[in-house]
């Protein structure tokens, strides 16, 4: 059972990856699961050196014993040679390919005592180095505050200096349910931007949402501290952490609305959990509207490189502002130069909803529990978005939408998965009207035998449904 703002378990078979693509869009969230070892591959270009077809046959030579003799026994002391200088050459390349290979998930799997900081040094990432953290309620984040300025600084290595500090690695852990393997650990690594001297994060939801167990951030000085959530929202993608330190670098948060196009940019995150990295480029599109995984969002565009890894972290303009959280790019291989970032009066607005009311306000919810199946007899029969609970005071409860009733369209849109309700609700707010398709079931639907009997027996309603404000949780 889960409410209409919640993940259907049998839709997330291995594990929450939000690597994924999904309509050409996906996140950016490194994810290093028991099954996600796999190393990024790096190769030269290699061309077909060998015989074409059509050539001559070369002209057969003639030698005499001796000469063969004299080059076997050359062969031989050459091979011995060249056995030598391959091993220590293949030692080379083995510990070059460790180096420059081997993602930090493999090396997390492989060895969890250790991971790798900001400067490529092995640190034993025990629980005796990580400063613990006391979790606070929703209502004690601080308010963002904009705090923009007119002086631009002369290059990129001074807006690195001035933000870099306020940039963060996050490692988050959380159990998934899979349909083979039961319960599964997945490890995820992401970054998050300090907004507050006193150690509050902003960062991505799918970087660290409400199911994530076990949170370490690590400092761009190599420090690390155990970090706790807070608040966030999935459909906004933004979540508030928090760890125990009181003399942070915190950001300067700026106005995103007044961005132009063709404004610089400089992206700092954490790109394959590799460690803090910046990437330089320009705001290619104010506003974008794009879906990724089931969820639409309007979110900035910009040529600066991001990666997974890179989820969570900041896009800053030559001020050294905050202008945004980036948590997106277009998949594919031949795709470049296309990634996304939250605008910061988003985030400005998600932070300071969580900090006054515990939840983003002006969200399209229904407050509905359902089931992504119906029952007939013994039988569960999937495709069908069965309600199961109503919440007194949400949206469905003032449409007259009842326990039991199959949702099957929202303004003409089939919707017989979680995922396409999930979408759908994500492009409208509150005060919007839709009509809503429903399947009542009756005294008749109760003793039906049979699929096609059960359907028929369900009375067809339809329903004019306005989204109103109410506290989902």
């Amino acid at each position: 059972m889960l409410y209409d703002d919640e993940k259907r378990p049998e839709e997330d078979e291995s594990g929450r990856n939000r690597n994924e693509e999904n309509n050409g869009y996906g996140y950016n969230r490194e994810n290093a699961t028991p099954d996600n070892n796999e190393a990024p591959q790096y190769s030269y270009n290699n061309y077909n050196g060998g015989n074409q077809s059509g050539g001559k046959k070369p002209k057969d030579s003639y030698m005499s014993k001796k000469t063969v003799g004299w080059i076997v026994a050359l062969c031989l002391v050459v091979s011995i040679i060249c056995g030598i200088c391959a091993n220590a050459v293949t030692g080379i390349i083995r510990n070059t390919k460790t180096e420059t290979t081997t993602s930090p998930s493999s090396v997390t799997t492989e060895d969890p005592g250790k991971t790798t900081d900001v400067n490529g040094q092995n640190q034993t990432s025990t629980s005796d180095n990580i400063v613990p953290v006391t979790k606070v309620n929703a209502k004690d984040i601080p308010l963002a505050v904009k705090s923009t300025t007119d002086k631009c600084l002369a290059n990129y290595a001074e807006v690195a200096e001035k933000c870099i500090n306020s940039v963060v690695q996050i490692e988050a852990t959380e159990t998934v349910q899979s349909y083979y393997y039961g319960p599964q650990t997945s490890v995820g690594r992401g970054s998050g931007v300090i907004y507050t001297t006193n150690g509050y994060i902003i960062t991505n939801y799918h970087v660290v949402g409400k199911n994530t167990e076990k949170i370490t951030v690590t400092l761009y000085d190599g420090t690390k501290y155990e970090g706790a959530y807070i608040c966030g929202d999935e459909s906004a993608d933004v979540s508030v952490i928090k760890i125990n330190k009181n003399d942070c670098t915190a950001a300067k948060i700026g106005d995103s609305d007044a961005l132009k196009l063709g404004e610089q940019v400089l992206a700092i995150g954490n790109p394959l959990g590799y460690g803090i990295t910046l990437s330089d480029g320009i705001i290619s599109a104010l506003s974008r509207t794009v879906t990724v995984e089931n969820t639409t969002m309007t979110l900035m565009q910009t040529t600066a490189a991001i990666n997974s890894g890179n989820s969570g972290g900041g896009l800053f303009n030559m001020k050294g502002e905050l202008i945004g959280i980036t948590n997106a790019k277009v998949g594919g291989t031949s795709v470049e130069a296309m990634g996304y970032a939250i605008p910061s009066e988003k985030v400005i607005k998600c932070v300071n909803d969580f900090s006054q009311y515990g939840y983003l306000t002006g969200v399209a919810r229904l407050g509905v529990s359902i089931y992504n199946y119906i029952e007939i007899g013994m039988r569960k029969i999937t495709g069908y978005i069965r309600v199961d609970t109503v919440k007194e005071g949400g949206t469905a409860a003032l449409a007259g939408i009842k326990p039991g009733d199959i949702i099957t369209a929202i303004d003409d849109v089939d919707c017989g998965d979680f995922s396409i309700l999930t979408e759908l609700l994500t492009k409208y707010k509150v005060g919007d009207t839709v009509t809503l398709k429903i399947l009542r079931p009756t005294e008749a639907s109760k003793s039906s035998g049979s699929y096609n009997a059960y359907l028929r027996s369900c009375e067809e309603v339809t329903l004019n449904v306005t989204f109103v404000e109410f506290d989902p949780s």
